[in-house]
């Protein structure tokens, strides 16, 4: 089946995936392979995924009002709320500065948006701890079911997130 072929391509890769200190978070390089392995393994198996992104806004603003390291723990709180909400077989990195994106393996288009909207919600609704300031995180999201053609790749899946987020920061939200 081929939520199993996720799982155990998800177990096998699991020693060599590298974290961000302290956080659930792959790394970006880390996320990359993860990703890589999946749309071969989706490949194979004629399954289907999802990817999604969220983007912290305002970051620059949060990040010098409260600090590099409070940032970088607010980052990582975001990382752990995201977490919590995810099946095992699924997985999250950070891809930029206040980008957060999530690999959903076995997420089929229709389900996508709202599984995603879901999420964006519950994240939106934590409360993050930057020092001594609480904030709900306000977040731009951008959903895509991962392109799984013979040319696909996790650099071509991530650049369509990509436009996506652009296309979502364009029009105010996803």
């Amino acid at each position: 089946d081929t939520r199993g072929a996720f799982d155990d391509l998800h177990r096998s890769l699991a020693a060599v995936l590298e974290r961000e200190p302290g956080s659930p978070l792959l790394v970006r390089a880390s996320f990359e392979t993860l990703l890589g392995a999946f749309i071969t393994r989706a490949q194979q198996h004629r399954g289907e995924m999802a990817l999604v992104i969220f983007e912290l806004e305002g970051d620059k603003a949060v990040r010098e009002s409260a600090g590099a390291a409070d940032f970088e723990r607010a980052i990582a709180d975001l990382g752990r709320e995201l977490r919590r909400r995810l099946r095992a077989c699924d997985e999250i990195g950070r891809l930029g500065e206040a980008q957060i994106a999530a690999v959903l393996p076995g997420c089929d288009e229709p389900s996508l948006n709202l599984v995603a909207e879901r999420l964006r919600v519950a994240l939106e609704g934590a409360e993050l701890s930057l020092g001594s300031l609480r904030i709900s995180p306000s977040l731009v999201m951008a959903a895509i079911p991962a392109p799984l053609g013979p040319a696909s790749s996790a650099e071509r899946a991530l650049e369509e997130l990509m436009q996506a987020l652009d296309r979502a920061r364009g029009a105010g939200s996803a």
